[in-house]
């Protein structure tokens, strides 16, 4: 198995965080501008505003001390419309300080990154399997694969603080690779031999098609069957070209991989995205999911998509079932396959269902 270590070849330019020096935030919100002000008298911190413009003073170079108090008055979107950037004391700006230029949150994760390179370095990336089985015979199809950190002390690191780093970092090329790397790899160590979902965000690679080349390299090499393999778009509504992506999938498709388009239900652009994919699986939204059997309007809802797939020839497949009212609904309302805490919880080695038992019959 390929180690992660050379997905950090590229790590973006060199991050000027040492020593004292000045943050500079520019605002698009009052609000948010506000807010700032009265975190930095409270706190008694040296700055200067000229308008939307706030330089603040970092006398001592923990820079992440002076932002911490700030972000956690700020809401997600709040962060989103600041553009920050951090000049050393004493030194003229560089080139290299104005391509880092980009929003707080964005800001913030460049400089939370270290953990995550670590994690890759180190090789502290791991998959659990989560089943998913036909909804009326309980058979197991296949087993979704979710990327899993490990932080220095053996701690599980989960997926949203992973992506979350990754994407504002420039790391979301390489996660995105590791995560399918370590798919193959683990689906290898547990011989598995139904079908493996695979996370995939078109978004997430710099080359495309030569991802997919070491992907059915790797395949080969671990005695994997392609036409084992699903690939399941995720983030579809972060995908703002259809087009490249429908010729990018045909070249999976030539390889014999079948595609899964996730959340389905979530959103217009989910719906769009079937039309335009026409993907050979649909995973149901699990907020679709969720209470389906006691609440009229998701019913409905739910119904007509799964009536639609069934004339598209498209195999559904109900994520988030966590009850036995949700299974007991979508068995009879034709999913064609069900994947959830009620089936299982994701692990490692892959579980066993451990409902089937009680719908033998």
């Amino acid at each position: 198995m390929q180690p992660l270590s050379p997905l950090l070849r590229y790590q973006g330019l060199p991050l000027r965080t040492s020593g004292p020096g000045n943050l500079h935030l520019q605002f698009q919100s009052g609000r948010a501008l506000e807010r700032t002000l009265a975190i930095l008298r409270q706190r008694s911190w040296s700055y200067a505003r000229q308008d939307d413009l706030i330089s603040i003073r970092v006398p001592t170079g923990d820079l992440m001390a002076v932002i911490e108090p700030i972000v956690r008055d700020l809401s997600a979107t709040d962060q989103l419309g600041i553009r920050a950037m951090f000049a050393p004391a004493g030194e003229p700006p560089q080139l290299s300080d104005h391509l880092e230029t980009g929003s707080l949150s964005r800001f913030v994760a460049r400089r939370q990154r270290g953990w995550l390179i670590d994690m890759l370095r180190e090789d502290r990336l791991t998959a659990l399997f989560q089943p998913i089985v036909g909804a009326k015979d309980g058979v197991v199809f296949g087993y979704e694969s979710l990327l899993r950190g490990v932080d220095a002390g053996g701690g599980v690191v989960e997926p949203p603080s992973i992506f979350a780093v990754a994407g504002g970092s420039g790391l979301m090329c390489q996660i995105d690779q590791a995560a399918r790397w370590i798919a193959i790899r683990e689906a290898a160590r547990h011989e598995i031999r139904s079908k493996i979902f695979i996370n995939f965000a078109p978004t997430g690679t710099d080359d495309p098609l030569a991802c997919l080349g070491q992907t059915v390299r790797l395949l080969d090499e671990h005695g994997i069957r392609r036409d084992q393999v699903v690939f399941e778009i995720v983030e579809s509504e972060r995908i703002p070209d259809r087009q490249s992506l429908r010729w990018l999938l045909g070249h999976y498709r030539d390889q014999q991989f079948k595609v899964a388009l996730d959340d389905v239900g979530a959103g217009y652009s989910t719906l769009t995205m079937l039309q335009d994919v026409r993907p050979d699986y649909s995973k149901l939204d699990k907020a679709l999911v969720r209470n389906v059997d006691t609440d009229e309007y998701k019913a409905v809802l739910l119904s007509k998509l799964l009536e639609a797939s069934r004339q598209l020839g498209v195999t559904t497949i109900a994520e988030g079932v966590e009850t036995v009212g949700e299974y007991e609904w979508l068995r009879e309302h034709g999913a064609d396959y069900v994947q959830g805490f009620y089936v299982a919880r994701p692990g490692s080695p892959p579980p066993v269902p451990a409902y089937r038992d009680r719908h033998a019959a």
